[in-house]
């Protein structure tokens, strides 16, 4: 019988030392690639969403505001509405009306200079507050030939425009405004009765005037930086000088309305006409009242050590043609930067010779002192003409 020979099974071998070391290695080199690639495009996803989220808030903020300092004084062309001190049942009582206001930074709400005694917002940041009507009549004002009391007004001629429940501004230069709704309208003898009485004033026939404000009255609106975002106070129905350091915040932002999120600088400056005869031109731009005799912006702008001087007369108001802002955003906070991708100071106005150092969130200027380097942030500026203003034309009454 034949034996059948079967072949021996080959011998097997195991990986050798270097053999692992080498697969070890390749392997790593992979995920350190991946691990780049990975970093890589999430660095470039933040920075591109960071900038959209910076430019997206920056842009919201930016035309709320220059939307309303648009608008700013319409309805107010008179030296008399300038500056006065309003009589009123509305939250504004005593404060003065201007067309637009800057508070510098820092400015306190019990200084005499914080004309509307707003509380202040973040540290570093103006506010500005502004005024205008909502009518169609005459923007002049009709003379009135003498008042009946303290709450009624004669007109030489007709009462034609007015209706009850108008919003209706009695001024004269060198008396307080009344501001108050029409109760009663009669044609004859043509006469008007408000629903709040000028006490504090003495209204001369043909030197006071009664400005029309329509049903609507005037939008009296305060912004400020609060807490990293751009928040409104409508001074028309609320106590924007309330003080807030009691309050809870949900009772802040009930009566300071954020509207813009991530915004974290604001600053502006007047645009003033200085020349000895004004020219409605402006000269030269200053948070710090200007005049003919002090025509140079101190440097440092109204800085905290240096505060900015407040224009305090009616003739002031007729200078200021424009409003320089600068506003800063930033982007949202769930996307920090793992390094610093922003520098210490940005720099606001595009005239600025210099980027002087800002050694802290707190030094105003013409830079501003970046609160947190890991964010991107975006800047705005815009030059808004304040046009209500420049038709109200130079005052002859005015140096």
């Amino acid at each position: 019988m034949r034996s059948i020979t079967r072949p021996l099974p080959k011998q097997e071998y195991g990986l050798s030392l270097v053999e692992l070391m080498i697969g070890l290695t390749i392997s790593m080199i992979a995920i350190l690639i991946m691990q780049q690639m990975v970093v890589f495009f999430d660095t470039q996803k933040r920075g591109s969403s960071g900038g959209a989220d910076a430019q997206n808030t920056g842009m919201i903020a930016m035309h709320t505001l220059e939307s309303d300092i648009r608008q700013a004084g319409y309805g107010l062309a008179s030296l008399d509405t300038l500056y006065c001190t309003m009589q009123t049942s509305l939250p504004s009582n005593g404060r003065r009306l201007i067309p637009i206001m800057i508070i510098p930074d820092g400015t306190a709400r019990t200084s005499t200079s914080n004309l509307l005694g707003i509380p202040p917002g973040d540290a570093g940041n103006d506010i500005v507050a502004l005024i205008y009507g909502h009518t169609s009549a005459t923007p002049e004002g009709v003379p009135i030939s003498g008042a009946l009391g303290s709450d009624t007004y004669l007109f030489g001629k007709n009462t034609t425009g007015f209706n009850n429940d108008d919003w209706v501004l009695a001024a004269q230069e060198g008396q307080p405004c009344t501001l108050a709704k029409v109760s009663a309208v009669v044609a004859s003898p043509p006469k008007i009765t408000v629903d709040y009485p000028s006490t504090g004033a003495t209204y001369a026939a043909n030197a006071a005037n009664v400005f029309n404000l329509g049903s609507k009255g005037m939008t009296m609106r305060v912004y400020a930086i609060r807490n990293g975002n751009l928040t409104v106070c409508d001074f028309w129905s609320n106590d924007c000088s309330a003080d807030l350091s009691g309050m809870t915040s949900a009772a802040v932002n009930a009566l300071w309305v954020p509207i813009a999120s991530n915004i974290v600088g604001l600053r502006m400056q007047y645009g003033w006409d200085t020349s000895a005869t004004a020219d409605m031109r402006v000269d030269t731009y200053c948070r710090s009242h200007l005049t003919t005799a002090s025509p140079t912006c101190p440097t440092p702008d109204g800085s905290n050590t240096t505060p900015a001087t407040t224009p305090n007369a009616a003739c002031d108001w007729t200078r200021i043609l424009a409003l320089r802002l600068a506003l800063v955003s930033r982007s949202a906070d769930k996307n920090p930067e793992a390094i610093n991708v922003s520098d210490a100071n940005i720099k606001l106005w595009p005239d600025q010779v210099s980027d002087p150092a800002a050694p802290s969130p707190t030094t105003t200027g013409p830079s501003f002192a970046i609160p947190d380097r890991q964010y991107r942030y975006k800047v705005f500026q815009s030059t808004t003409p304040l046009r209500n203003v420049i038709w109200l034309g130079a005052q002859s009454s005015c140096s």
